[in-house]
């Protein structure tokens, strides 16, 4: 790969500057272009760019002639919830996964010199239905924003970051009845301000929108930034620090549950801290970018 390749990123800003190429990478020119449903204005401030590669999270909302008139590499990376497949071959879905997949659809996927979908666990149901992705990994995570330090100094016991849904509003309602500190935010903030929020939390919390399995990024967010997290269960371990992460039944979440997880958990987001910086971080933007490249030249 020659140096200084200029790479463009697209998507809304408010949910993807957690996971864009680090405008730090060493060898790359990186841009950040923030998506907008209502105008298509800054394909012009893209082209103006003239990446080399540009990567689009949400790959569903891009028609084929505005991705055709971008010179060089396009990857697509889909962030939706897909159905799953029972191990019976039942298709397991929600009335919100319906809504996702009625968009994903229309996808352009000959625009694209790749696309790759976050959740591993979707993999039967894509592959069943045609689903040409190039590969199945989580989302990339900046970590100029997202990585490990350590403190003793926390301000809430337990961070829950995402929208209210029956299931979350009945489980945290539970929580309103301790004297303790509970921070809930479901929308508006990102990046910095976000990772901000998880090293002042003594545990994030991630409790699925409804009765299905997932991996939220919330999950690995949290734990790229040190934080333990007391989770329902997932879809998969299979990423860095995933010691971080205590699973448990969270239809019955009080603060002792979140105690436990804590106490478990905390030696190893100590000695994560404690390491940052010896190793690079194999989920950060960069290292997913020069891998994919390196699949397609």
């Amino acid at each position: 790969m020659r140096r200084h390749l200029r790479v463009a990123c697209v998507g809304h800003d408010i949910y993807f500057k957690n996971h864009f190429v680090e405008r730090s990478a060493v060898g790359l020119e990186v841009e950040w272009f923030d998506f907008d449903h209502f105008t298509t204005d800054f394909y012009a401030d893209l082209r103006a760019f003239q990446p080399d590669v540009t990567l689009i999270y949400r790959p569903e909302l891009h028609r084929a002639d505005q991705l055709n008139s971008l010179a060089g590499i396009k990857i697509g990376f889909s962030t939706e919830p897909l159905p799953k497949l029972s191990f019976d071959g039942e298709v397991r879905r929600s009335e919100e996964i319906n809504r996702r997949v009625a968009v994903f659809r229309d996808i352009a996927w000959h625009a694209f010199n790749a696309v790759y979908h976050y959740d591993v666990a979707s993999r039967s149901f894509c592959e069943k239905h045609g689903y040409p992705f190039a590969g199945y990994r989580i989302l990339p995570v900046n970590t100029d924003y997202f990585a490990p330090r350590w403190s003793s100094r926390k301000l809430w016991d337990a961070l829950f970051i995402g929208k209210a849904t029956p299931r979350r509003q009945r489980i945290l309602d539970r929580l309103k009845i301790y004297n303790r500190k509970f921070l809930w935010i479901e929308h508006g903030i990102n990046g910095r301000e976000l990772a901000a929020l998880f090293h002042r939390a003594r545990c994030v919390i991630n409790i699925h929108a409804d009765h299905l399995v997932a991996l939220e990024p919330r999950v690995y967010l949290a734990t790229a930034a040190g934080v333990p997290v007391l989770s329902d269960p997932l879809t998969t371990m299979d990423f860095p620090s995933a010691e971080l992460v205590h699973i448990d039944d969270l239809d019955n979440l009080s603060f002792e549950m979140i105690d436990r997880a804590v106490e478990k958990t905390a030696a190893a987001a100590q000695q994560i801290s404690e390491a940052s910086g010896r190793s690079p971080n194999a989920l950060s933007g960069r290292a997913f970018i020069v891998n994919a490249i390196d699949r397609l030249t």
